[in-house]
């Protein structure tokens, strides 16, 4: 090949070249260019009066299960080291075994005992479900395969039982406990049972009129009317529909259909209806009665969008979580106060209330317990603290995250602590960076979390929140986000500063 040939395609090797960093870098710059760029302005306002944390839990153990015994003035739960931490794309890695019980004192949600799950109460370590009978102060915590019996005192371990041959299940998918006879309800794989829940003794059981496999909502348990109900999903050729049993016998009572229906709810505090949820945000009353088909169900305004029930029978306010948080409501449907965070309880169960005290028992995102006080109605009502102020700031921080053209987003309100601490306690992430341009994830990448709060010196009474991320993306990186959180609960954005985002 002559020079000139030779220098022709160098010249031709070099521009494409150039091509190739001119369009990977234009991308890149693209990709950073929106840092900045933010879905709302650098002000969050609440429409309603905050809901007062008055505490909660230490970030690390992840309180899976919760179950109240209001006599005792304790709140019980069995814990994990922790959550685990999901990639973008993927299977989730399995969670921890349960590892260990736990007694909160309930007024302050302070801890008051922990029993390790090891020996012979090592078979709670696959619990699915808690129940608490206030009579005995007995925790039920009930596996696939056996029960496990704890003080709901004291934390100690009581013993425990195998369930019973009879029962083929892989897992069940509900359960209620009647303290009133001391009986245990369990539903699964299209099974009905009912055991003595101190000696596992098996009193009934009936096949559902589903097909095997079917998840059944339920079962609520209406002691007054020693009745049982359930709801059966809809199928191909049939509607959902909510079915009532004999609790002693579990006979087959009644079968209705239930059109628009998706899930059941609670039994209201005076017993007198069975909460419905519909598709879209309806809740219905149903009289609560043997035969369900025998009376209609009505619409209950007061409680619209409602993903989870509580009542306080003390003060008569209704409490809503929805996909926005909690909301205190008067029986009008007037909120009287709200708590932007989200609240994992299922919504079969009502929410942990203590009428006496006025106190709510909320868990939140990372395992973290929230105890919060309704002092909404009072005259004098309490002034803003920093719980309070932590769980406000991290319901708005998605409003000043940047937006950085990825999915799922480099960073979100999820990464970070419900708590914050002065010790510098932080929370272990990894992180993944995702150009959608280039159709490939770097990662991940080892990092942590952290928020601080103190007392805002230039304006007495707010409150300053830091959350900042760290990550190690070849080097150390930090970004930090500071929220001044005013009495009357609005947030503003006071700094911004760091690395950028990826």
């Amino acid at each position: 090949m002559s020079l000139i040939g030779r220098q022709r395609t160098w010249f031709w090797a070099l521009g494409s070249m150039l091509v190739v960093v001119l369009v990977v870098g234009s991308a890149y710059v693209a990709h950073h260019a929106v840092v900045n760029a933010r879905s709302a302005t650098p002000v969050v306002s609440l429409a309603h009066p905050p809901l007062q944390v008055i505490s909660v839990t230490a970030p690390g153990p992840s309180y899976e299960l919760l179950a109240q015994d209001a006599a005792a003035g304790h709140v019980v739960a069995l814990a994990s080291p922790s959550q685990p931490i999901c990639p973008p794309f993927g299977h989730c890695p399995p969670a921890p075994p349960l590892d260990r019980f736990v007694v909160f004192d309930a007024a302050t949600g302070a801890l008051l005992h922990q029993t390790p799950l090891t020996g012979n109460a090592a078979t709670a370590a696959a619990s699915l479900m808690l129940f608490t009978d206030e009579q005995t102060h007995t925790a039920y915590a009930v596996t696939p395969t056996n029960v496990t019996r704890f003080s709901t005192i004291t934390g100690a371990y009581l013993g425990g039982y195998a369930l019973p041959a009879a029962i083929t299940w892989q897992s069940e998918s509900g359960g209620a406990y009647d303290a009133q006879s001391q009986t245990l309800i369990l539903v699964g794989d299209g099974q009905l049972v009912a055991l003595d829940a101190t000696t596992g003794h098996l009193h009934a059981q009936q096949t559902l009129p589903v097909a095997t496999g079917t998840l059944v909502d339920g079962p609520v348990l209406n002691s007054a009317q020693n009745v049982l109900y359930l709801l059966a999903p809809a199928t191909p050729v049939s509607q959902p529909a909510l079915l009532a049993y004999d609790e002693t016998t579990l006979d087959l009572l009644a079968q209705s259909s239930a059109p628009d229906v998706v899930k059941l709810g609670p039994l209201t505090a005076d017993g007198r209806a069975l909460a419905l949820y519909e598709q879209n945000g309806v809740v219905l009353y149903q009289p609560a009665l043997r035969h369900v088909m025998s009376a209609a169900a009505h619409t209950i305004p007061a409680l619209a969008g409602a993903k989870a029930l509580g009542w306080n029978t003390a003060n008569g306010h209704l409490y809503v979580a929805t996909a926005a948080g909690l909301d205190v409501r008067d029986t009008h449907g007037r909120t009287l106060a709200t708590l932007p965070m989200r609240i994992a309880w299922s919504g079969s169960v009502p929410l942990l209330v203590d009428a006496r005290d006025g106190l709510l028992f909320l868990p939140g995102a990372h395992g973290q317990v929230i105890v919060a006080r309704d002092t909404s109605g009072l005259r004098n009502t309490p002034p803003l603290n920093a719980d309070t102020a932590v769980v406000l700031a991290h319901a708005a921080i998605a409003n000043f995250l940047p937006f950085t053209n990825q999915d799922p987003p480099f960073v979100t309100p999820e990464n970070f602590l419900m708590s914050g601490t002065v010790q510098g306690q932080t929370l272990p992430m990894t992180y993944w960076i995702h150009y959608s341009d280039f159709l490939w994830t770097k990662g991940p990448y080892p990092g942590t979390t952290e928020a601080l709060v103190t007392p805002d010196s230039a304006h007495p009474g707010s409150y300053l929140v830091t959350f900042t991320i760290t990550w190690n993306e070849t080097f150390l990186r930090t970004h930090s986000w500071v929220s001044a959180v005013a009495p009357d609960g609005s947030i503003t954005l006071r700094s911004d500063t760091g690395d950028i985002v990826p």
